[in-house]
């Protein structure tokens, strides 16, 4: 998604948490504005003041099971007229709005590992293998390091923790002084390309035996809710559903 770059670059230079307030404030304003001109909101506004009529009328008729039986259907079709409506919109925004949902994802899941910064890569270990594993680069910090294979949530894992230059930097992972071949991968530092796996080769796991996973964005800092926390998306769509009900108002649309 970098042909948004020049588009949204601009928001790369807030604070994560600023910079997705700004743009789910521009998306809401946008889907609005859409919403608003493609729908007739005379028409909305009656089947909205039909609803509620029917809402009222249902709860006055608690006590006559039958007559609130037909009430329900009655402001069931007229709900389902006003969300086929609804739907027009959707046919413009669609789209646009998934393209910024990659860009955002792009940026603000991972961030930029600034050379300097310890880097974790595990290795997953098959079943029968103990010991330990060598992780060796000709450009990281540490040209050779040392992790004992150990067993962690059922799994048997190695890790290792790097440091580089900006750049690329390249790696081998050997049991008992043998790569069998394979068991190598690159790490990136001064970008932010998230996870990154690569396949492994006798005792490291086939698929995506080693795994280099770069510091995730944090929006809130260091808030979290138990070992949680909060990502981009859930922000999101917490300050999308706020703006949308304080803007729709503003703006009377139905």
């Amino acid at each position: 998604m970098a042909f948004l770059d020049p588009v949204l670059g601009w928001a790369l230079l807030f604070h994560p948490f600023v910079a997705i307030l700004i743009l789910a404030f521009i998306v809401t304003m946008i889907s609005n504005l859409i919403y608003k001109y493609t729908t007739d909101q005379r028409e909305m506004k009656r089947l909205k003041e039909q609803i509620e009529d029917y809402r009222k009328k249902i709860k006055e008729a608690r006590d006559n099971p039958k007559k609130m039986m037909k009430l329900n259907q009655d402001a069931m079709s007229v709900n389902m007229q006003y969300l086929t409506k609804s739907l027009k919109p959707m046919l413009f925004t669609f789209i646009p709005i998934i393209v910024i949902f990659a860009w955002m994802n792009a940026h603000f899941t991972y961030a930029e590992l600034a050379a300097g910064e310890p880097l974790i890569i595990t290795a997953g270990v098959n079943d029968g293998f103990s010991g330990e594993l060598v992780l060796t680069s000709e450009t990281l910090d540490t040209k050779e390091l040392t992790s004992p294979i150990t067993t962690v949530d059922g799994r048997n894992v190695a890790a290792f923790a790097v440091r580089g230059s900006a750049g690329t930097h390249n790696f081998s992972i050997a049991y008992n002084g043998d790569s069998y071949g394979g068991n190598s991968g690159a790490v990136v530092f001064g970008e932010n390309p998230g996870v990154t796996t690569f396949p492994g080769k006798g005792p490291i796991e086939k698929v995506n035996g080693i795994v280099v996973e770069y510091p995730r964005v944090r929006p809130l800092g260091g808030f979290r809710l138990g070992s949680w926390y909060p990502g981009w998306i859930f922000i999101y769509i917490i300050l999308s559903i706020a703006l949308s009900v304080g803007t729709r108002k503003l703006m009377k649309i139905y």
